[in-house]
């Protein structure tokens, strides 16, 4: 049987982001107790400064669900040396101080799911799933290290599930945020060779699927991607098609790329052929599966 969270108090660490603001406008509507760590807390959110380890003992006390999403962007500037260790201190840093909160609270059954990234695989044609090692390089350990220092939290009492998340597709936002402006320009172009693959997801169906860990007391890691990865010069072709415009410029090499955006570049050069057998094997079913009905879907309404 499938536990019903409108008895439980979901906290979100990172709430400000795309999905964290999704999943509270998503759990909101089903009558689920929704509390947002910020650095600026007012009426639903309590206060941290993972940076100065500084956080509200009770947030944690009170939830029953802890959704640790919490870092800075990872488009949010160029990867200099000084950015990428913003990158990396912000989600370590704060998923210890989340650790380090809860193992000195009061103990109780608590559910802690810790975001990750198909970053975490290594760049292969080949198809990856939860138990294929982890690759080499800034996103792969970034990722690697990250869930590496949220599973210490789990004990008797704590449950542990990893998300490790395709390029989440939401109109405006994150990589469509991107991409559509120009397309619906007629100014789509891929990148580099356009080989690469893509694993994607639409954010409703990541809502859904964290809803489904949780009700089925999930642990360990999760791909949440789509169930048909996309290379990138056909993904290009279908947000071109989406939003009915032409598709004929050459792809960005990947040399330009790197000169534009430095180390930045390697995320829009990345490889992931990720497979999201196991979710579905625990029962839960994409609803977006394949890329033209999930793009129809976010940018046709």
């Amino acid at each position: 049987m499938k536990k019903s969270l409108t008895t439980l108090r979901v906290l979100i660490a990172g709430g400000s982001g795309m999905l964290g603001r999704q999943l509270q406008h998503y759990f909101s509507l089903q009558g689920v107790e929704v509390k947002v760590l910020s650095r600026n807390a007012k009426d639903s959110l309590y206060r941290w400064d993972p940076s100065k380890k500084e956080i509200q003992t009770d947030a944690l006390e009170e939830a029953d669900i802890i959704i640790n999403l919490a870092g800075a962007n990872m488009a949010g500037g160029l990867w200099t040396r000084k950015y990428k260790k913003q990158l990396y201190d912000s989600r370590i840093g704060s998923t210890r101080l989340l650790v380090d909160t809860i193992k000195s609270c009061k103990p109780k059954n608590r559910h802690f799911i810790q975001a990750s990234a198909v970053g975490y695989y290594p760049m292969s044609d080949a198809w990856m799933n939860e138990e294929s090692l982890a690759g080499k390089g800034f996103l792969a350990d970034l990722a690697a290290d990250w869930e590496h220092e949220g599973e210490k939290v789990e004990d008797e009492y704590t449950l542990y599930s990893v998300i490790r998340l395709g390029v989440i597709l939401k109109p405006g936002e994150g990589f469509l945020g991107k991409t559509v402006p120009p397309a619906r320009l007629g100014l789509s172009s891929a990148f580099g060779n356009g080989k690469q693959w893509m694993s994607w997801v639409h954010i409703d169906d990541a809502c859904n699927a964290i809803q489904w860990i949780l009700e089925n007391e999930l642990s360990g890691p999760y791909n949440i991607v789509a169930d048909e990865p996309i290379r990138n010069k056909a993904l290009t072709a279908a947000i071109a098609k989406a939003v009915r415009r032409p598709y004929f410029l050459p792809n960005v090499p990947a040399f330009a790329l790197r000169i534009a955006l430095g180390d930045f570049s390697s995320e829009l050069l990345a490889d992931h052929r990720v497979s999201n057998k196991k979710l579905q094997t625990n029962g839960f079913h994409f609803r977006f599966k394949q890329i033209d009905a999930a793009l129809n879907d976010l940018l046709n309404e």
